[in-house]
């Protein structure tokens, strides 16, 4: 593990910045600092890596209580919304406008708190650890509010599913395994 390393190109930067790192691994939102040029650590190595063991075991508790071997991928995906419910809370103060609070996965997974663009990508993580092909989209409403949903692929369909949802609205399954229709 070195400290710092050079980003190769603007390609490998975005998709670092924007992509890999909310749903490969989110601890890297927080601990890692990405800039044109380099990527490096911003804490020591030995508590990098000391959080990413959290991280994993923390990870590996979840899995462990939502996706059994004897589950489908249906089964696991709603093991996780529902696990959403009783573990997550929606954080009105991160969805103001004035909000200075960093958001990321890793912030909703570690304290429990957070807003669409954090629940949905943790949401998706969690999904694609379980072996499910899942992702996020957004889009804006009719006043220009965003929001940002998982996009997941079940028994070969494609649906959405809105884990932010079921934290504001608790035993709904309305936001569940919604078609395009």
């Amino acid at each position: 593990l070195v400290e710092e390393f050079e980003c190769p190109d603007p390609v490998t930067l975005f998709n670092i910045k924007d992509h890999i790192s909310g749903q490969c691994m989110p601890l890297v939102d927080s601990y890692v600092k990405i800039d044109e040029g380099t990527i490096e650590y911003t804490i020591p190595k030995d508590q990098y890596m000391a959080k990413v063991d959290e991280f994993k075991k923390m990870i590996i508790e979840i899995l462990d209580e939502c996706d059994k071997p004897e589950y489908s991928d249906v089964d696991t995906a709603l093991a996780l919304y529902t696990y959403f419910e009783t573990h997550y809370t929606y954080d009105d103060e991160a969805a103001k406008d004035d909000n200075t609070t960093p958001l990321s996965s890793y912030r909703l997974l570690t304290e429990k708190t957070g807003i669409c663009q954090e629940i949905a990508p943790a949401y998706a993580y969690l999904m694609l650890q379980s072996g499910i092909d899942c992702t996020t989209c957004g889009s804006l409403n009719n006043i220009n509010e965003a929001h940002e949903w998982a996009f997941a692929t079940l028994d070969g369909e494609y649906y959405h599913i809105d884990p932010t949802f079921v934290i504001s609205d608790p035993e709904t399954l309305q936001y569940f395994g919604m078609t395009d229709e």
